[in-house]
């Protein structure tokens, strides 16, 4: 979710234009919480030591979280093998809930790191998700990675996701971009690493110590949110969770419908590539589809966000929409390995791109600054949904063989993306040349 955030003016008449009203909107797309009235009021530091710890501590915590999130696909293979009696949709609901609790806890934590509690996130959220990897370590059954992994590990992510987002904007102005990208790019590193590491070392030293090495990598990379992680700005007030009026706006509830298929959909592939790899092609290769897919994403976060700050973030984001739903169709004649490294790589930019520019589109669609915060939050919801169902929906028709689940991903793709061309024609109309 990385866009350019241009420093604010004033007109000669000291009233705050509509396109710096839409500058200021998109710090706090940035956030998430309501910190933008002082992002408003004092300049930040642009740099410096602490500056940069501050980005350092979000690219760990995006590390640890979305990281290993971004990993499960791996896990799904394994688990596959592991227990048999289980179908690929039950097994998918220990990382959908996963997920499900990275985002959807972000609605309560927005408040909590409102009220001044940041550094309690950070550590109960380090603390769990390294007691999750622990608690896996010693799982056996089916039940025991729900707890462990799904909710222990995904509650523990959703702790840290608001700080890990909040935090840096008030300590950057003109290189705050680069800031956040640095920041945001730990959930691709991670999701690079960890699935590389368990590959090479779950076959030699099994997988109870792999997990428990993953822990001990994740409590490392805890220590610099823990020890280094600063608010500059305190927020003045404590965000809304809800906001009633929203219900009784049209684009709004649009984008909702939007936000849920494109969840629904986008994170089918990484839950499933490794799995498809494994019966598919041949050779060592087949293990790394899922790397391939999130280098794809790193990528995706920094280069289609750039045009969206010069072309508009919603001509930007149907473009990359349209393009992962015809890359899901066309997996379905996928088969070799050259062609799967190629569809890894792409679908992760484009689904990379396409989920980073959601926090955009809610930016355009808020009415006024005042309520911006608690519409990112509501927005949280749709999200949280879709990664929930997505997953198990696709497993459950993928003993019928894997074409159904690329079907359904291409479907659930290309769905968003008539709902947000809907969504574009309602807010800017049918003009193609307006940047929005």
């Amino acid at each position: 979710m990385v866009a350019q955030v241009p420093t604010l003016a004033t007109d000669t008449s000291g009233a705050v234009s509509p396109a710096e009203d839409c500058e200021s909107k998109v710090v706090v797309a940035q956030t998430g919480i309501s910190v933008s009235d002082n992002l408003l009021e004092q300049l930040p530091p642009d740099g410096g030591f602490l500056a940069w710890v501050q980005c350092g501590s979000s690219f760990s915590l995006y590390f640890i979280s979305w990281g290993l999130v971004s990993t499960f696909g791996q896990f799904q293979s394994y688990y596959e093998i592991t227990f048999p009696d289980y179908t690929p949709s039950q097994i998918s609901w220990i990382g959908s809930i996963e997920a499900f609790f990275l985002i959807g806890l972000g609605v309560v934590a927005g408040p909590i790191y409102d009220y001044g509690y940041m550094k309690s996130l950070v550590r109960v959220g380090c603390f769990l998700c390294f007691l999750g990897m622990i608690l896996m370590s010693f799982s056996t059954k089916y039940w025991h990675f729900i707890l462990s992994q799904g909710v222990v590990l995904g509650i523990g992510s959703g702790c840290v996701f608001i700080p890990s987002i909040a935090v840096l904007p008030s300590y950057f102005s003109k290189n705050r971009a680069l800031a956040m990208g640095i920041g945001a790019s730990g959930s691709a590193i991670g999701g690079i690493v960890f699935p590389i590491m368990f590959y090479q070392l779950q076959p030699q030293i099994g997988f109870a110590w792999t997990t428990r090495i993953m822990g001990l990598i994740m409590l490392l990379f805890s220590i610099p949110p823990i020890t280094g992680m600063r608010v500059l700005t305190p927020p003045k007030t404590v965000r809304r969770i809800f906001d009633t009026s929203a219900l009784t706006e049209i684009p709004f509830l649009v984008s909702c419908v939007f936000f849920l298929l494109l969840f629904m959909g986008s994170y089918i592939p990484p839950f499933y590539i490794q799995s498809y790899g494994r019966q598919t092609i041949t050779g060592n290769l087949s293990h790394y589809l899922l790397p391939f897919i999130n280098f794809g994403s790193l990528v995706g976060k920094i280069i289609p966000p750039y045009f969206a700050d010069r072309f508009g973030s919603f001509n930007v984001q149907t473009i990359c929409v349209l393009l992962c739903g015809i890359l899901s169709f066309t997996w379905i004649t996928v088969y070799n390995t050259p062609a799967l490294v190629t569809f890894s790589f792409f679908y992760g930019f484009f689904s990379g791109a396409m989920t980073s520019l959601c926090a955009n589109v809610q930016v355009a669609l808020a009415p006024n600054f005042g309520v911006l915060g608690v519409r990112l939050g509501m927005g949280f919801l749709p999200m949280a949904a879709g990664l929930l169902i997505g997953a198990p929906i696709a497993g459950s028709i993928h003993s019928d063989g894997f074409i159904p689940l690329k079907a359904l991903t291409g479907a659930l793709l290309i769905a968003a993306l008539l709902v947000l061309v809907c969504l574009r024609v309602m807010v800017y109309g049918w003009s193609l040349r307006t940047k929005c």
